[in-house]
């Protein structure tokens, strides 16, 4: 769905169709056999309710195993499912899992494991949480600017069209702002449910998530009562709007704001903070260049370009770092 323009309503349904086929099943280990398919590593429950059920697994789903057993998921992923089955056999039996016989819960969709939680796992998921995001956004009219529905993680960015700011011109353009809504959940595991401001640069499609290091809502799922957490979460949408609000006011400013040595001297700093290899500090430095103003707009303009072109969790990780380099500069050149 990404690169897609969709609406809010649209992402909701698409993770609804998914929703009709997904199904969860509690076993134990002496109830799990895990054996060679025709062309995959495959599961067979052999006890409980759930008897004779069959399934293959996803990346993630196979990373639970891999790591109760001790075993890099990447070594493991790459072996022919007959030798796989074997390895994964005799670490069971060496390390004597069975005995343990402790319950978890396989998550699944179709016929593939998407992950595996403790029984303790409280699923707020994602077809609820975004109910509850279209729920609190009611009579706001909002655009979609960036979606991925997947097995294991769900993400969208929004922006709120009523919500923008004139930055003035660039050599690329008109330059115009908008606040928005970063919403990412996984139902496996994979993360917490999140919410945090968003803003969004017209002109280069560039975002940066607002408030600094932390989200304005961050829940694992767990030691939590579902209800409560949802109408947490619903109020948090106004938090973390008024802090996209905030740091695309601060967007503003950093136009006119310079910093120590030039933009480019500053992103050199960043570049060795954040542990930059060689070739992506020089890929920093030609984001800049492509839109340049030395000042800490120019800075902050850098970091969240380059962080379009890096995969999901990298990219989360410079966006909320661009907003830290822009709420509290002084503190960032300085480290």
């Amino acid at each position: 769905m990404s690169g897609k323009r969709v609406t809010l309503r649209q992402v909701i349904s698409e993770v609804r169709e998914l929703e009709r086929e997904k199904w969860d099943v509690t076993v134990t280990w002496s109830g799990l056999e895990i054996r060679a398919g025709r062309k995959r590593l495959e599961g067979v429950v052999t006890d409980g309710p759930a008897k004779g059920c069959r399934f293959g697994f996803t990346r993630h789903g196979l990373a639970w195993v891999c790591d109760r057993l001790g075993m890099p998921v990447e070594y493991v992923s790459g072996l022919d499912p007959k030798m796989a089955a074997r390895l994964i056999a005799y670490e069971r039996k060496r390390k004597k899992v069975d005995e343990f016989d402790r319950a978890f819960v396989l998550r699944g969709w179709r016929d593939l494991v998407r992950g595996v939680v403790s029984p303790a796992y409280v699923p707020i998921d994602d077809l609820e949480a975004l109910l509850a995001l279209e729920e609190a956004l009611a009579g706001k009219p909002v655009t979609v600017r960036d979606a991925f529905v997947g097995l294991t993680r769900t993400e969208v960015r929004l922006t709120l069209d009523r919500v923008s700011s004139d930055l003035g011109r660039s050599r690329r353009g008109k330059d115009r702002a908008h606040a928005g809504l970063y919403f990412v959940n996984s139902e496996v595991g994979a993360g917490s449910l999140t919410l945090s401001g968003f803003v969004f640069r017209m002109v280069c499609s560039n975002g940066m998530i607002g408030g600094g290091w932390q989200p304005f809502f961050r829940q694992r799922h767990i030691n939590v009562k579902r209800e409560e957490a949802l109408a947490r979460f619903r109020w948090a949408v106004g938090e973390a709007e008024q802090a996209s609000r905030q740091a695309m006011e601060q967007l503003g400013e950093a136009v006119d704001r310079p910093v120590k040595g030039g933009a480019r001297f500053a992103l050199k700093q960043l570049a060795v903070r954040l542990r930059l290899s060689r070739q992506a500090t020089e890929e920093l430095l030609r984001c800049y260049e492509w839109d340049p103003h030395d000042s800490l707009f120019g800075v902050v303009n850098a970091l969240s370009r380059l962080a379009r072109s890096r995969p999901q969790e990298e990219r989360f990780r410079l966006e909320r770092f661009a907003a830290e380099v822009l709420s509290r500069p002084d503190e960032a050149f300085a480290a």
